[in-house]
């Protein structure tokens, strides 16, 4: 399984292409992948941001293009319904082309569609003999289908009632023994009636057949040469669903970033930034908590640690999905203010993917992904790793996982992994280019807010509790945990809990301090309007004063 597939890349892609109309547009999509080249990326997402700022775009949905093409090349005389599509086609490009020459503040679309040929010439001898619902019509089918009314008229006057139709020929129902000079074309069921076409007819029946396959004639004789003209501008047609194909791509991608709020992040910086990070597949299904985080800068290597079913993994594989639809030009659900770097190789140790026919164990799988990662990985390379001492023993685990984190944080590379080891916790704390950091609880429930700094309590006492597992099951488990792991889960605990405390405090005396601040704005504003009462009483003063000497 590759890495875009553990991440559920697929899963995006197959999202956006829903939105694309043509199967060229859905094709386009299902390509889009990493780009390794700044530049190539940011050329790309110019593409996404032109298409993010038209509202309403122009939209062409393709029911069978790309097979009558195909028929077309393979030599095949195409059909009326056929020949309407590729009109409606060759409207909907020189409508796209129209709108954005006109339109020309968007100019990285504009290149693209700038291309497209106007085939109006082939667009209009379809119109002029086909009609919408498919009937072909010109000056010699009128006449030849005037002739045949007339015909028809007449034949059905000679015939009187009870005429009808077999094999194509006019006939009227006799009674079997009666005698007609005619021919009998069929016999009821019962063979009691005879469905006979008079002699004296047959002339007119003849006329109105001869007229009727003349119609039928003239109307492939239009095909082919519809056809054959059409043919000449396959290339040019070819060309038109190609462009027409990527401009739907892009729309596709511009009209779900719009609707979703995903946004353009920065590209190409040496750390990786996410602000208000949002998994875009669980986005879709409810309230996702947003994630923030930064590594690459006074750190590389990010040890996640938390309760279960705390968020740990699912804040791994939102760095990773956003990682890879941001190198692939697809805007995330992120603020504009994110910043991804271009990673050379991206590397997702995620699920367990043990197997029986191999006989191989999810350990030593484990440890294949791990070395892959150690012999390959560069410092500009994301390595996403869960549970990393996970399937051995706890000591030998924490042992080989804490050589593994050693020498990626050697290499440089921007590593994320989860555990719920104590022991590396610890490790972590005293190594340089490492930090923890820990999914965050409130009153033992998680939060699933992801905080650097701090490694994480594990919380599996509360975690079985809360799944019903039986107190006594649970008194003795604590019973035979080991007394340092409890004591340290307690001292983590208490830490989280002195640091609420503190947040508290700290919460508190920032509302004094803006209380203070607005009751110091106040008094200066009195003392203020105090002082130039003062002095204009003293100016009243000093004017009484002369105006007393005076007198």
């Amino acid at each position: 399984m590759t890495y875009k597939e553990r991440l559920e890349f697929d899963k995006v892609i197959s999202l956006i292409a829903q939105r694309a109309g043509t199967k060229k547009g859905k094709d386009e999509v299902g390509i889009l992948s990493p780009l390794y080249d700044v530049d190539a990326i940011k050329r790309r997402f110019a593409f996404i941001r032109e298409g993010m700022q038209i509202r309403d775009p122009l939209l062409y949905n393709e029911k069978n293009l790309s097979y009558i093409l195909a028929s077309l090349e393979g030599g095949s005389t195409l059909s009326p319904q056929e020949f309407l599509e590729i009109a409606d086609f060759l409207d909907f490009a020189r409508q796209l082309k129209g709108y954005f020459t006109e339109n020309n503040k968007w100019q990285y679309l504009l290149s693209l569609i700038s291309s497209i040929s106007i085939l109006d010439e082939g667009r209009q001898k379809i119109i002029a003999v086909i009609k919408r619902n498919g009937e072909i019509v010109t000056k010699r089918i009128l006449e030849l289908e005037e002739q045949l009314k007339n015909s028809r008229q007449r034949l059905k006057s000679k015939l009187g009632d009870g005429v009808t139709l077999r094999g194509g020929r006019y006939v009227i129902p006799v009674m079997a023994g009666q005698k007609v000079d005619g021919i009998v074309h069929d016999i009821s069921r019962g063979g009691r009636t005879l469905f006979i076409e008079p002699a004296d007819c047959v002339p007119l029946n003849n006329e109105i057949e001869i007229t009727t396959k003349g119609i039928e004639v003239e109307k492939k004789k239009i095909l082919r040469q519809l056809t054959a003209f059409i043919r000449e501008k396959l290339p040019e047609m070819r060309n038109n669903l190609n462009v027409i194909g990527r401009y739907d791509a892009i729309v596709a991608v511009s009209s779900i970033s719009r609707k979703k709020g995903w946004q353009i992040p920065d590209i190409g910086g040496r750390f990786l930034r996410i602000i208000g990070g949002k998994h875009p597949l669980l986005q879709l299904k409810r309230d996702v908590i947003p994630l923030d985080m930064e590594i690459g800068k006074k750190f590389t290597t990010l040890l996640v640690t938390g309760p279960n079913m705390g968020g740990k993994t699912v804040a791994l594989q939102t760095v990773g999905i956003l990682s890879v639809m941001a190198q692939s030009g697809i805007p995330v659900p992120t603020s504009p203010d994110s910043v991804f770097p271009v990673f050379d190789r991206i590397f997702a140790d995620i699920g367990d993917e043990s197997s029986i026919e191999t006989g191989e164990s999810s350990f030593s799988f484990h440890l294949k992904e791990l070395k892959c990662m150690q012999d390959h990985a560069t410092e500009e390379s994301l390595l996403l790793i869960d549970e990393i001492d996970r399937g051995t023993e706890p000591d030998g685990g924490r042992a080989i996982a804490s050589a593994f984190i050693e020498e990626f944080t050697r290499k440089k590379a921007i590593t994320i992994a989860t555990s719920h080891s104590t022991a590396l916790k610890f490790f972590v704390a005293e190594e340089n280019g490492m930090q923890n950091a820990r999914m965050e609880t409130e009153n033992g429930m998680p939060t699933y807010k992801l905080k650097i700094g701090f490694p994480g309590e594990s919380l599996w006492l509360e975690t079985a509790r809360s799944v019903g597992v039986d107190n006594r099951l649970l008194k003795r488990a604590e019973e035979l945990a080991d007394k340092n792991i409890l004591k340290t889960e307690c001292l983590l605990k208490e830490l989280e809990e002195e640091k609420g405390r503190v947040s508290n405090l700290k919460r508190e005396l920032e509302g004094r301090e803006k209380m203070l601040e607005g009751q110091l704005e106040r008094a200066q504003s009195l003392k203020g309007r105090w002082e130039d009462e003062i002095e204009n009483l003293r100016k009243e003063k000093k004017k009484i004063l002369l105006d007393t000497r005076r007198r």
